[in-house]
């Protein structure tokens, strides 16, 4: 999110706005965030100027593993309260807060849980993925997240929660990405 837009260099500075130390997703977000609290003028240009590559190996946009999910991911939802909730924004904030914790759910999924570097066996993956299930905010947010906010995959996770049907959500998700890793060695 910094990428597409121009600062000016001593309102930074003034505000004393930095990136978070330790996060390692979406830390261009919450820099974003605390920026533009402290800011009542913005401008935007309606045109592209850049264009993003997608690179599968990094941790934004591909698979890696992350041994400690949660510690990680924990900071960045801690982050995000700090800036939504404590500041007071209303029902729409945190709606995008609820959706927002929906997808870092599906990225202990990826990241963790059921990534392909996990050493554990799936009974133990399934365990571990479920103990986050019923931790906080995870709990309160598949609960009460706004499903229209959310991707087709998310909105499946969030049901498969909701009906307790954990396992028949994670096999879903192995065979998807059995079915897309087909399709690319066909057409490649």
């Amino acid at each position: 999110m910094t990428w597409s837009k121009f600062y000016r260099t001593d309102f930074i500075k003034s505000n004393k706005i930095r990136f978070v130390p330790g996060l390692i997703r979406a830390q261009d977000t919450v820099f974003f965030l605390n920026l533009i609290n402290k800011t009542e003028n913005v401008s935007h240009l309606p045109m592209a100027l850049y264009h993003y590559r997608v690179n599968n190996g990094s941790i934004c946009s591909g698979n890696k593993y992350i041994k400690n999910s949660e510690y990680a991911f924990g900071k960045l939802l801690e982050e995000y309260e700090k800036i939504i909730i404590d500041e007071g924004y209303g029902k729409e904030f945190k709606d995008a807060y609820y959706a927002r914790i929906i997808q870092v759910l599906f990225w202990h999924f990826t990241h963790n849980c059921f990534n392909k570097n996990n050493p554990s066996s799936f009974s133990q993956k399934l365990k571990h993925y479920r103990s986050i299930l019923h931790a906080e905010p995870y709990k309160s947010a598949i609960v009460d997240v706004d499903d229209s906010l959310l991707a087709r995959r998310e909105k499946w996770l969030v049901r498969s929660c909701r009906l307790h049907i954990m396992p028949i959500y994670v096999i879903t998700l192995y065979l998807y990405r059995d079915i897309v890793r087909f399709r690319v060695k066909r057409s490649g």
